[in-house]
C-alpha cells in the first residue's frame, strides 16, 4: 500500500491536506456560528422574556410589600403619609404590571397576572375603606383586618406562582442552552479527533514519502561522492522524487559513458606511445649503427687519399728518376694492385651502405606514416574533448535550471538544490579536466607537427646522401677501370721505358681525379655522419615525448579508474 501511495506526488497531499484544513475550519466555523447563534436567542430570550418579567414581578412584590407594612402601622398610629405612601407604591405597582403586561406573555402568565389584578384591587378597596375612618382616629376593624389577610396572602401566594412559573421557563430555556452547548463541544471534539486523525494520517505518509526518498537520494548521491557510479536507482515511481531520481539515473549514465570513453582512448594513447618508443628506440639503434658505418667509411677514404697522395709524389718524382723506374714499377704495381683491392672492398662497403640506407629510409618513411597517424589520432581525442566541453556545459546549464526550480519549491526543494550543485561542481570539474587533457594534446600535436616537418627535412638529407654515395659508387667503379688500366701500362712499361714518360702524365690526371673523389667520398660520409647523428638525436626525442605521452595516459587512465562504471 505504501508503494502505492508514495507514487502520489508530495504537491497533491500537500494540497489534499490544505483543501482538508479548509473544510475543517469551515465546517467547525460553520458550526460554531449556527449554535452560537441559538445560544445568543436562548440568552435574550431568557433576558427579554424571562429575566425582565421577573425584576418586574420582584418590583411589584416589593412595593406590595411596602403597601402591607404602611397599611399595618397605620393600624397602630395613623398618618396621612401612610396613605400618600401607599398610593405611590399602587402607582409603582400598576407601572410594572403594565410593563410585564408588553412582555412576550402566554396563557399560564396572564391567568397568573389577571388573578394578581382581581385580588390586589380587591386589597386596594379594602384599603379605601379602612382608610376613610382610620383617618379619625379608629382602629381597623377585624372583619377589614381578616380581608387584608385573604387578599394578602393571595396575592403573595400569586407572585410567588409567577416567579416560580418564570424561573422554570428560565430554567428550561438554560437547559435547552447546555444541550446546545454540550452538542456543540461534543460536535467540535469529534470534528476535531476526526480533524487530527485525518490529518495526522496525511501528515505521516508526506513525512514518511519525503524521509524515505530523500534518504535513498543521498545515500546514492554519498555512493556518487566516492566514485562509484554503479548504484541501482528505481526510476519507476512518479512522484517529485521519482522525477529527480529519474534523470539522475539518465546523468550517470551519460557520464558513465563519457568516462568509458576518455578511458578507452587513454588506453589507446597508451598503446601507441609505446609503439612509439619502440620505433623511436629502433631508429636511435639503426643511426648508430649507419654513424659506425660512415665513420668506417670516412676512416678508409682518409687511408684511400693518402695512398693516392704519395702515388702522385712517387709518379711526380718518376720523371727525374728514369733510372730508377724498374723499382719505381715495381712500387707501383704493387700499391696499384694495393688500390685495386681498397677500391674494391670500398665498392663493396659503398653498396651495403646504399642498402641499408634504402632500408634505413623504408623504416624512416614508416616512422612518418606513424607519426601522421599520431596526428589524426590527436585530432580525434581534440574532437572527443570538445565533445566532453559541450556535455559539460548542457550538464551545468541543467544544474543551474534544477537548482531555479529547486529555489522555486522553497523548503521541499533543499535536497534537490544540494544535488544540482553537486552536479553542477561534477559538470565543472569534468570542463576543467577536459579542458588540461585539450592542452595536453595540443600541445603534443604541435611537437608532432614539429617532428613532421623535421621528418620531411630529414627524408631529403637522406635521399641526398644516398644519392651522393651512389656518385661515390660511380666514381670507386671508374677508379678501379683506372686501375684496372693502370696495371697492364705498368707491365708494358717494363717492357718499353719510351711509354712511361707518356702514361706517366695519364697516370697522374688518374691519381688527381681519384683524390679528389675521394675526397668527396670522405666528405660525404661525414655529412652522413653528422645526419645520422642528428636523426638518432631527433628518435632520443621522439622516443621521450612518446614516454611522457604514455605516463599521461596512464596517469589519466589511473585517475578514471577511481571511478566504479557499469558494464
Amino acid at each position: 500500500m505504501f508503494k502505492k501511495l508514495k507514487d502520489i506526488k508530495i504537491t497533491n497531499l500537500v494540497t489534499l491536506l490544505s483543501v482538508l484544513a479548509i473544510t475543517l475550519v469551515l465546517l467547525i466555523g460553520v458550526r460554531a456560528i449556527r449554535e452560537t447563534k441559538k445560544v445568543n436567542n436562548n440568552i435574550e430570550k431568557i433576558y427579554e422574556y424571562r429575566l425582565i418579567p421577573i425584576t418586574d414581578v420582584a418590583d411589584i412584590n416589593a412595593n406590595y410589600l411596602n403597601i402591607r407594612i404602611q397599611i399595618n402601622r397605620s393600624n397602630i398610629e395613623y398618618s396621612p403619609d401612610f396613605n400618600k405612601k401607599i398610593k405611590e407604591y399602587d402607582a409603582k405597582i400598576q407601572e410594572y404590571v403594565e410593563k410585564y403586561k408588553t412582555s412576550n406573555m402566554d396563557d399560564d402568565e396572564v391567568k397568573f397576572l389577571n388573578y394578581f389584578q382581581k385580588q390586589y384591587n380587591q386589597y386596594m378597596e379594602v384599603w379605601e375603606k379602612v382608610n376613610s375612618y382610620t383617618s379619625r382616629g379608629e382602629k381597623i376593624k377585624s372583619e377589614d383586618l381578616k380581608s387584608f389577610d385573604e387578599y394578602g396572602n393571595n396575592i403573595a401566594k400569586t407572585i410567588e406562582s409567577l416567579m416560580k412559573y418564570n424561573k422554570v421557563d428560565a430554567d428550561k430555556i438554560k437547559f435547552n442552552s447546555d444541550s446546545i452547548y454540550n452538542q456543540v463541544i461534543n460536535t467540535f471534539t469529534i470534528i476535531i479527533i476526526i480533524s487530527l486523525i485525518v490529518l495526522g494520517v496525511i501528515a505521516y505518509f508526506i513525512r514518511r514519502s519525503i524521509k524515505y526518498s530523500a534518504k535513498d537520494i543521498i545515500n546514492k548521491l554519498q555512493s556518487i561522492a566516492k566514485g562509484d557510479f554503479t548504484p541501482n536507482i528505481e526510476t519507476d515511481s512518479k512522484n517529485e522524487f521519482g522525477v529527480m531520481k529519474k534523470a539522475l539515473a539518465e546523468t550517470l549514465g551519460n557520464i558513465s559513458s563519457l568516462l568509458e570513453e576518455i578511458k578507452e582512448k587513454a588506453l589507446f594513447i597508451e598503446r601507441s606511445s609505446e609503439g612509439l618508443s619502440a620505433v623511436s628506440e629502433e631508429m636511435t639503434s639503426s643511426s648508430s649503427n649507419v654513424a659506425l658505418a660512415m665513420q668506417d667509411v670516412a676512416r678508409g677514404s682518409g687511408e684511400q687519399t693518402e695512398d693516392l697522395v704519395n702515388i702522385s709524389n712517387i709518379l711526380s718524382d718518376f720523371g727525374k728518376r728514369i733510372e730508377d723506374i724498374v723499382s719505381a714499377i715495381k712500387n707501383i704495381d704493387n700499391n696499384a694492385n694495393q688500390v685495386d683491392k681498397m677500391a674494391e672492398d670500398n665498392e663493396s662497403n659503398m653498396q651495403v651502405i646504399v642498402k641499408e640506407l634504402g632500408l634505413l629510409k623504408g623504416d624512416f618513411n614508416n616512422f612518418v606514416n606513424l607519426i601522421v597517424e599520431l596526428g589524426k589520432n590527436i585530432s580525434k581525442i581534440n574532437e572527443i574533448t570538445n565533445l566532453i566541453n559541450d556535455i559539460a556545459e548542457q550538464t551545468n546549464l541543467l544544474a543551474l535550471n534544477a537548482a531555479i526550480e529547486a529555489a522555486r519549491a522553497g523548503e521541499s526543494g533543499k535536497g534537490f538544490a544540494v544535488v544540482a550543485d553537486e552536479i553542477r561542481k561534477l559538470a565543472e570539474q569534468s570542463k576543467v579536466s577536459s579542458e588540461s587533457i585539450n592542452k595536453l594534446i595540443i600541445n603534443i600535436s604541435d611537437k608532432t607537427e614539429i617532428l613532421i616537418n623535421s621528418t620531411d627535412t630529414m627524408d631529403a638529407e637522406l635521399e641526398s646522401q644516398i644519392n651522393k654515395v651512389n656518385n661515390s659508387i660511380v666514381n670507386i667503379s671508374k677508379m678501379i677501370g683506372a686501375i684496372a688500366e693502370i696495371i697492364p701500362q705498368i707491365n708494358s712499361v717494363s717492357r718499353s721505358a719510351a711509354s712511361i714518360e707518356e702514361n706517366k702524365n695519364i697516370i697522374l690526371q688518374k691519381v688527381e681525379s681519384t683524390s679528389a673523389v675521394a675526397e668527396e667520398v670522405s666528405a660525404s660520409t661525414e655529412e652522413i655522419v653528422a645526419a645520422s647523428e642528428e636523426m638518432n638525436s631527433s628518435s632520443e626525442e621522439v622516443a621521450g615525448t612518446a614516454e611522457n605521452l604514455s605516463k599521461m595516459a596512464k596517469e589519466m587512465t589511473k585517475e578514471i579508474n577511481i571511478f566504479k562504471l557499469k558494464r
